[in-house]
């Protein structure tokens, strides 16, 4: 539990940090760590536990980001989604073009002002990395 604990708030200080540049982005390297290839296109579903009470402000933090979001260019798809059975728990399902995408994105100015708000709200998180079969 205590290891699983501590897994949970490394994640999130990597999520949290937007005071770094984007290309060193903790985010950037785990996800060059796990891609084969960065040049292709990949899933990123990250989970997250939002503390109580917060929801609504997050949910609304992320709908504003989503706005600017869709129209990078490096981004295929930037959508929210909220565990009916647990409505604390919000999977976001990121799909990129690249890892330069991805990379671009954490540089925006919607993307660091909500970053900013996640160690406020989230509880818990973990991403997962997904590729195509065959690229």
């Amino acid at each position: 539990m205590f290891v699983r604990t501590l897994a949970a708030l490394a994640l999130a200080t990597l999520l949290c940090t937007s005071s770094v540049a984007a290309e060193d982005h903790p985010v950037v390297k785990q996800m060059k760590e796990k891609l084969k290839h960065p040049d292709k296109p990949f899933t990123m579903l990250v989970t997250l536990q939002i503390k109580d009470g917060k929801e609504k402000a997050f949910e609304d933090a992320f709908l504003e980001a989503q706005k600017g979001t869709k129209k990078e260019k490096g981004c295929i798809a930037y959508e929210i989604n909220r565990d009916t059975d647990h409505p604390e728990v919000f999977v976001l399902i990121e799909k990129w073009k690249n890892i330069d995408g991805l990379v671009d994105h954490l540089a925006q100015d919607h993307t660091s002002k909500l970053l900013k708000l996640f160690g406020d709200m989230v509880e818990k998180s973990s991403i997962k990395v997904y590729t195509v079969p065959g690229e």
